[in-house]
């Protein structure tokens, strides 16, 4: 599924999911197929803890923005994943364009913050809402006089997002936790391999470019997609911009100025390492 078919599904569900809170409101029988949920943080953090209290087999979440309600339902989770362990998947996507990106970045820094399960950045915008099993979720609604939610059972209300979740999941880049590259050096050397990533630049034309052997090179670009759970180069240029690994663009617009003036003519260097030769 192409980016631009991402965006309107996610219109499309956001518009299903404003229409069944408007035609179902009023149902707040526990048999009905939505069940309203009182307009206050307090009232979503309880619906959202039931549910995943009762959950046997998965947990898909997703964030329109970094907040308190985003963290207060990831540590209902972490405490479904201590209790439950492996028995649960649990998935949790964030919009990499959202409002307090810089925060989620600090909060996943944490060495516990997305222990036991699965973070992905996605590219794009994302609603508010907790799938349980396939069989329940929680949507949630932000508007100007108040957070709108429910739970809903319906069929077709979940099998949208499932299927939505699942498409903007595997778009997604995967977070992997605090990356070190180590020192200064090593970790500018990174990022100059990231940008060299990014622009999908020919292994032999970066290896040049930093001034560093192919084997070298390719060393380093294989350890950078492992950290990154990337499969291909393009994929691990592709995370590193996501993830706002990348460094900042030097005054030619390419990699940082020192590196392009140091070029191939004066030949290769000692690219910096670790005690055990490696950046990790």
């Amino acid at each position: 599924m192409r980016e631009y078919e991402i965006g309107r599904a996610l219109l499309e569900v956001s518009a299903l999911i404003e229409d069944t809170l408007a035609m179902r409101r009023d149902r707040e029988s526990e048999e009905s197929l939505v069940i309203p949920v009182e307009p206050d943080e307090t009232a979503l953090l309880a619906a959202a803890g039931e549910l995943i209290g009762r959950a046997g087999r998965s947990v898909d979440v997703s964030f329109a923005e970094h907040t308190t309600r985003s963290r207060d339902i990831a540590g209902l989770l972490r405490s479904l994943v201590a209790a439950r362990g492996d028995a649960v998947r649990v998935r949790l996507l964030f919009a990499r364009s959202a409002p307090g990106w810089d925060r989620l970045r600090e909060h996943l820094d944490h060495p516990v913050a997305s222990e036991g399960f699965d973070v992905r950045i996605a590219r794009v915008p994302l609603v508010d809402s907790l799938v349980v099993d396939g069989r329940s979720a929680l949507l949630i609604a932000d508007s100007a006089i108040g957070p709108q939610a429910s739970v809903t059972r319906g069929t077709e209300v979940l099998g949208a997002l499932s299927a939505l979740f699942a498409a903007v999941w595997n778009g997604a880049a995967p977070v992997p936790g605090r990356i070190d590259w180590g020192d200064r050096a090593r970790s500018e050397f990174a990022g100059r391999i990231l940008r060299c990533l990014h622009a999908g630049m020919a292994d032999e034309v970066a290896a040049c470019e930093l001034s560093v052997s192919m084997r070298t090179y390719r060393r380093y670009v294989a350890e950078i997609m492992t950290a990154l759970g990337a499969n291909s180069r393009f994929q691990a240029g592709l995370h590193a911009a996501e993830l706002g690994l990348l460094p900042v663009l030097g005054a030619r617009g390419g990699l940082p100025e020192a590196a392009r003036e140091a070029g191939c003519a004066q030949g290769r260097t000692d690219a910096p390492e670790g005690s055990n030769g490696t950046f990790l």
